[in-house]
């Protein structure tokens, strides 16, 4: 079957704007993956219950804290307090107040001064997570 000349231009043109999106959006994927703010690293450690993860070289977006990455990353159930969200449980391990675990977090080896939701992430950090006892 032969098309006529005005059908031929539409199926053509129609395929070339198929071909012009389908490039678009493998550009604008290409895009956001390496327009990451901050490539960080990540360490859990489980205190002996669970052997530990790191994540390297993951890129998180401007603007991301330290509980998104968490977030990003992990399993975390967190809890609302008098001083933001505190996070109760990392991948199933939860902290256990009887045992006085508890999750606390370092970044790039010394104590945060600020909560995990409120502590933005800069390139190159390392953020650890462990359950520790005090």
């Amino acid at each position: 079957m032969v098309l006529p000349m005005d059908s031929r231009n539409i199926m053509v043109g129609a395929i070339v704007v198929i071909i012009l999106i389908i490039a678009g959006a493998g550009t604008y994927m290409y895009t956001q993956q390496d327009s990451a703010a901050a490539t960080v690293t990540l360490i859990v450690e489980y205190n002996g219950l669970k052997e530990a993860e790191t994540f390297e070289d993951v890129g998180m977006p401007e603007d991301s804290t330290v509980l998104d990455l968490l977030m990003e990353k992990t399993d975390v159930v967190t809890e609302d307090s008098d001083y933001g969200k505190m996070v109760i449980s990392i991948n199933d391990i939860a902290q256990d107040a009887g045992e006085n675990l508890w999750w606390t977090y370092t970044m790039n080896g010394e104590y945060a001064s600020a909560g995990a939701e409120a502590q933005l992430l800069s390139e190159g950090d390392v953020v650890k997570w462990t359950l520790s006892q005090f």
